[in-house]
């Protein structure tokens, strides 16, 4: 994929996010940030953040499960009073890592009469396998540029592209 076709799904996600009124937007590294860089400048989103989280298999093409553990190695998530964010991850298969991060955001910012509304965005969205996986109900936040059967196509996005050269002798 392209740096324009990345610009393309980011205008298209941003037109349908302005009603939200965003405080705050969320890239989780390191695939999440390029996009959700992107989409805080499109919303003029006073604050960002990041959280940097991976799943714990092999990154290979389709080595992908449901089960697949996620671990989260830190958080840089600004000291503001945030009332709506905005979570962003690059391509999502199960919505395992949203999963995992939402509730870490929500912590950070609070709970109460005052709770964090959460809302998450994807370039690429595998939807029947986040409705058939562990995390049904992220279908109901979830913002998408594009759904793909990620069983069946692999999206290498251009910050990734270095990956697929060999590696040097």
């Amino acid at each position: 994929m392209s740096w324009a076709e990345v610009d393309g799904i980011c205008r298209r996600l941003a037109r349908r996010l302005r009603s939200f009124e965003l405080d705050l937007v969320v890239g989780i590294a390191r695939g999440g940030l390029p996009a959700a860089v992107h989409l805080a400048h499109l919303l003029d989103a006073p604050y960002f953040g990041t959280v940097h989280a991976t799943k714990t298999t092999s990154n290979a093409a389709f080595a992908i499960a449901p089960g697949d553990g996620v671990e989260v190695h830190g958080a840089m998530l600004p000291a503001v009073a945030a009332r709506r964010a905005l979570l962003v991850e690059d391509i999502v298969t199960f919505g395992d890592v949203f999963q995992r991060v939402t509730p870490l955001v929500r912590e950070r910012y609070g709970g109460g009469a005052a709770a964090l509304e959460v809302v998450h965005a994807t370039l690429f969205a595998d939807l029947e396998q986040i409705a058939a996986g562990p995390n049904p109900g992220l279908i109901e936040s979830l913002f998408y540029g594009e759904a793909i059967d990620n069983r069946a196509i692999w999206i290498v996005p251009p910050w990734d592209e270095k990956a697929l050269e060999p590696a040097p002798a």
